[in-house]
């Protein structure tokens, strides 16, 4: 009909053709096609001042406290909490027909039940104008343009807040585990094995004389001696060489390392022949009776001399003969020597031994133990050392036999034992001075030496080992403690 304004009804695949709109546009696009009113956020608050008042009286069921639970706890990260709206209203409907609240009408079509009726109203006021649908688009934009990118950036930052918490529980086992290691390590190079460690650290110290003995064994080897001899000699000879005059005594050149070579042969003062001792019986002499009264006098028993006068020396016919009479024995006078019974000491030939070996020992020892000493016994090792290695290299690189730029006339006339040695020679014997001063100068002896001397450094031993538990301990419960909070942030 001409001039009809009639449209033609869309057909079924025409309705169901999707429109494109934008999610920020889609609150306008509602708007624009008067699908919702534009004065609807002012028909939302009278229904908000409702829903206020209707949760005020709800039965207390699990279903009810779990969606009223989903409001009261905020999500980490987000702007804009979730609010109380139409499909949670429609939520609360079927939770209070779940309780059991009567779903029974009155004649004019409400509710027999307050709670019921409330959130019917709600529902009623959400539907009118298509309210709901204003707040549903406008909780929709917000969540697209605000929540998502904010939880986005909440979930990375939470991954590498874990994934540094779990490096970090890592860093602290690996911590534990390096201390637990060394801890090991220094035990086993003591040579504690548990248990109370300054008692055993203390222990140690008796290791001592074992290692002076194989230092004693390696001076006193035919080796070393040579060695000794041959820098004696040399030395002895350079003085000669150029004029000067050479140390009367050989011992005084390497004095220390001489007195160790030449233990065994010092004279032992305390050794004692067999012999008898007869115990003398003594008695007692009679009373010894002094006159002082030298010249009489009316002044007293001085007779009137003055103490500071000079006394004649026929006044006290006092002497003492020190000529020996022939048989050397003194006149004891009032003092008788009876005869008794004869005790007979004896010392064995083992026993003689036995005191001289520990005597050596202990010679030894003292001067190994004592700081001074024994740096000086190390300065001579030193001394020889640097001797040996210097002759040694002006052997290999070809010079003189005797490892020294003389005259002919000179080289020839030295002694026997210089001119005798080869570079193999000498090596042989720096191996055994290298060997001796390994062993004074190692951490192993030097550390017994500090133990047995100093309690602050067993203190600080202990200390140290005692430090490495405790930081193993210390970095168990930070990994521990780093592993909750990586569990916590995932």
């Amino acid at each position: 009909m001409w001039g009809s304004s009639a449209e033609a009804p869309l057909s079924a695949a025409e309705q169901n053709l999707p429109i494109d709109i934008h999610a920020n546009k889609l609150l306008d696009f509602l708007v624009d096609r008067r699908k919702v009113p534009s004065t609807w956020r002012k028909s939302v608050v009278p229904i908000r001042n409702m829903i206020e008042a209707a949760i005020q009286d709800l039965p207390e069921t699990q279903g009810i406290k779990s969606l009223m639970n989903t409001f009261s706890s905020a999500v980490p990260g987000q702007q804009h909490p979730p609010t109380f709206n139409y499909f949670h209203a429609l939520r609360m409907v079927d939770l209070l027909k779940q309780s059991g609240e009567p779903e029974t009408k009155t004649l004019f079509g409400s509710f027999t039940s307050k709670r019921m009726q409330a959130w019917a109203d709600i529902l009623k006021a959400y539907e009118k104008d298509d309210v709901y649908l204003g707040e549903a688009s406008n909780e929709f934009v917000n969540m697209i343009q605000y929540d998502i990118p904010a939880l986005r950036k909440a979930i990375d930052r939470h991954a590498k807040a874990a994934t540094d918490l779990d490096r970090r529980a890592e860093e602290h086992r690996n911590s534990a585990d390096s201390h637990r290691k060394r801890y090991t390590q220094e035990t086993k190079s003591m040579g504690v094995h548990g248990g109370e460690a300054r008692a055993q650290i203390m222990a140690l110290t008796t290791a001592l004389p074992q290692y002076f003995e194989q230092v004693t064994h390696m001076v006193k080897s035919p080796s070393f001696k040579l060695g000794v001899d041959y820098y004696v000699a040399f030395t002895q000879f350079i003085f000669s060489a150029s004029g000067a005059s050479p140390p009367s005594e050989p011992d005084t050149i390497l004095q220390c390392i001489h007195q160790i070579i030449n233990e065994d042969a010092t004279p032992q003062a305390e050794e004692m022949p067999e012999q008898s001792v007869s115990a003398p019986v003594i008695s007692s002499p009679a009373p010894l009776e002094i006159d002082w009264s030298i010249v009489d006098g009316p002044e007293g028993a001085m007779g009137g001399l003055d103490p500071t006068d000079e006394v004649p020396s026929q006044v006290i016919p006092l002497e003492i003969s020190w000529e020996d009479e022939g048989n050397g024995e003194i006149d004891w006078g009032a003092i008788e020597v009876a005869d008794a019974g004869v005790i007979e000491i004896v010392a064995s030939d083992e026993q003689t031994d036995s005191k001289k070996q520990d005597k050596e020992a202990n010679s030894t020892n003292s001067m190994f133990e004592t700081s001074e000493t024994r740096t000086r016994v190390m300065n001579e090792l030193y001394l020889l050392k640097a001797f040996l290695l210097q002759r040694m290299g002006e052997m290999e690189s070809g010079g003189e036999s005797l490892g020294l730029a003389l005259d002919p006339t000179q080289t020839h006339s030295a002694p026997e034992i210089v001119q005798a040695q080869t570079a193999s020679s000498i090596r042989a014997m720096l191996e055994l001075v290298d060997g001796a001063l390994g062993i004074l100068g190692g951490k192993k002896v030097k550390s017994l030496l500090e133990i047995k001397s100093s309690s602050a450094y067993v203190d600080r031993l202990v200390s140290g080992l005692q430090q490495h538990l405790d930081q193993a301990a210390r970095q168990d419960v930070l990994a521990h403690d780093a592993e909750i909070k990586r569990d916590q942030e995932r």
